[in-house]
């Protein structure tokens, strides 16, 4: 698993995540309690300020984060889906996360899930 930063406030984002990557995410309300997870395969910088502001800016849905790179869209979704059966699947929040579009039959690497695909993949594949 990759080392996931925080809890920060949002409004130091520019000072924790300089980079333009893909990774994941976790934000909260509170810095203590997972509201949401997720992940971009391009740039998570880019992706928990579009989760965290509604209203064009004026209003945050989300006070704080915390954020590990990935080396590409695949390593995001495998971080995506293990952070999301650790927080949220058992509170019934969200859907399944979904592979990136360039992969073909990628499916979740948690063995008990229903998305994990029983086609040979291996968690070395992704």
């Amino acid at each position: 698993m990759i080392e996931i930063k925080g809890p920060h406030r949002l409004d130091h984002i520019d000072y924790y995540v300089r980079e333009t990557s893909p990774g994941v995410y976790l934000l909260s309300n509170d810095g203590e309690r997972i509201a949401e997870v997720g992940r971009s395969d391009t740039n998570v910088r880019e992706a928990i300020l579009k989760a965290c502001y509604v209203q064009r800016g004026l209003d945050t849905k989300y006070s704080y984060f915390w954020f590990g790179f990935t080396p590409n869209a695949k390593a995001a979704f495998r971080e995506h889906c293990k952070l999301w059966h650790r927080y949220l699947y058992m509170k019934g929040v969200e859907t399944h996360p979904i592979p990136p579009e360039e992969t073909n039959g990628m499916g979740c690497p948690m063995s008990e899930c229903e998305w994990n695909t029983a086609n040979g993949l291996s968690n070395d594949d992704y």
